[in-house]
């Protein structure tokens, strides 16, 4: 099976995905003083459609992407709340057809919002340690059912990610 080195999303280019922000150490103008500090802004989200936040609870997993979809008419914003996570993207396609050895993988710190463009290939999160994670998933309703595709890679496309 293949392995996918992970990077630092923080330290890495992920401008081809989409973009990130780290939420729990900002780094960006605030407005107020000491004791309250409002960073706004930090990762502009746009769209015309009702935004709904959902939940993705993931236990602790073997470390192989065997899944993954895109959404075709709108990005995905997640954060993970209570645990660092690895993702797995892989550049948006004019059809539907998945390019294993273009995928890369990343390490997102927890308390850091990624925002993925529409088309992008990704999927749910891997925990980084050995507890359940849970992201915050920001779409617009009824994504899941409206705009996802989604795919099951075959044996020879999985890929194992080096962590």
């Amino acid at each position: 099976m293949k392995k996918l080195e992970v990077k630092n999303i923080l330290d890495s280019d992920f401008s081809v995905y989409g973009r990130c922000a780290n939420l729990l150490n900002p780094q960006s103008p605030s407005i107020g003083e000491n004791p309250i500090l409002f960073y706004r802004d930090m990762l502009p989200l746009s769209g015309h459609e009702t935004l709904s936040l959902s939940v993705t609870a993931v236990e602790p997993m073997a470390k192989i992407v065997d899944t993954m979809e895109f959404h075709t008419k709108t990005g995905e914003c997640f954060l993970s709340l209570d645990g660092d996570t690895y993702i797995c993207v892989g550049p948006a396609t004019a059809d539907a057809v998945l390019q294993p050895d273009q995928m890369e993988a990343f390490f997102v710190p927890s308390g850091t919002a990624v925002y993925i463009h529409p088309g992008v290939w990704h999927y749910a999160p891997y925990p980084a340690g050995d507890s359940k994670i849970h992201s915050l998933v920001m779409l617009p309703e009824r994504t899941y059912a409206n705009d996802c595709v989604k795919k099951t890679l075959g044996d020879d496309e999985k890929l194992e990610l080096e962590v």
